[in-house]
């Protein structure tokens, strides 16, 4: 199996992990602009490079789980003149998956309609949530 690299994060007490190569960026910020009348799972905007606006959504809520602990990093995906954004608590680091670790499916309550979750990574130190961040905004 080729070395596939990977970023991990987490939220509302999950641990999840996408292809580093999906993550375009971490930002730090202070606040989130609210955009009237937009629903969940949008949170709203922020202004971001070469003069485009970022909509910022909550993972919890793509994945069916209503989520209201906000943090302060967002993390940036999608193509350069389209990005799109979701916040995170915290940052775990890039990690390896190497010939041992293991990948079964997931069947916990979160949903995954458009096979956004891949599986559940088993690594020493405990398990992520593999997600497949192309097909996370596709709906």
């Amino acid at each position: 199996m080729p070395e596939r690299r990977l970023i991990s994060f987490t939220v509302g007490g999950f641990r999840f992990a996408a292809p580093i190569e999906a993550v375009r960026e971490v930002v730090n910020i202070t606040s989130i602009v609210a955009v009237p009348g937009a629903r969940r799972p949008l949170e709203g905007i922020l202004p971001y490079r070469d003069n485009l606006v970022l909509p910022v959504f909550s993972l919890l809520d793509l994945l069916g789980a209503r989520h209201d602990e906000p943090g302060n990093l967002v993390v940036v995906t999608g193509p350069k003149d389209d990005p799109v954004g979701f916040r995170v608590q915290g940052m775990g680091g890039v990690m390896v998956i190497g010939d041992k670790d293991e990948i079964v499916p997931y069947e916990g309550g979160l949903r995954s309609p458009g096979e956004e979750i891949k599986g559940v990574l088993k690594k020493t130190g405990g398990e992520l949530i593999l997600l497949e961040m192309d097909r996370l905004f596709e709906h």
